[in-house]
């Protein structure tokens, strides 16, 4: 297991080439797109299940142009609500429980709670909202169309 913090990364510029980011290299500390220090951190509610009408693929797809929103805005998101019933199953109340609870984590170190509210607010995303009050989280309410 490793511990720490990354010192590099690899990642692909635009044209597609292997590129070494150096995270100590004062040009990465200073560039905008990845000046960490200026993205406000996030949290993405948004539909998952298929409660809504839509199938969980579409709300999944939904859920990835949310993020892609917050990204565009300067922000560093994070939708654990899509990340972990990768790794979860979300049709077992316990693994489903376990989920939320890791995604509820990131609560007390996020500057705020963000809802996308295209295609309603589930029972899920109800209980995120009420976390994120009852931690004094900012909320703010968005929608993509």
């Amino acid at each position: 297991m490793r511990s720490g913090r990354a010192k590099a990364a690899m990642m692909r510029n635009p044209n597609g080439e292997a590129t070494v980011i150096d995270f100590k290299d004062p040009d990465f500390q200073t560039d905008p797109v990845f000046n960490l220090d200026k993205r406000i951190r996030v949290i993405i509610e948004s539909p998952l299940s298929a409660s809504n009408g839509r199938t969980m693929a579409e709300n999944r797809l939904y859920g990835l142009e949310c993020v892609r929103d917050c990204v565009e805005r300067g922000e560093a998101p994070i939708a654990a609500h899509l990340l972990l019933p990768l790794v979860l199953d979300d049709t077992k109340p316990e693994e489903r429980e376990i989920g939320m609870a890791c995604g509820f984590s990131w609560y007390s170190v996020a500057d705020k709670l963000v809802v996308y509210t295209d295609f309603g607010t589930s029972s899920g995303m109800q209980q995120g909202i009420d976390v994120g009050r009852s931690q004094g989280l900012r909320i703010e309410y968005r929608r993509l169309y």
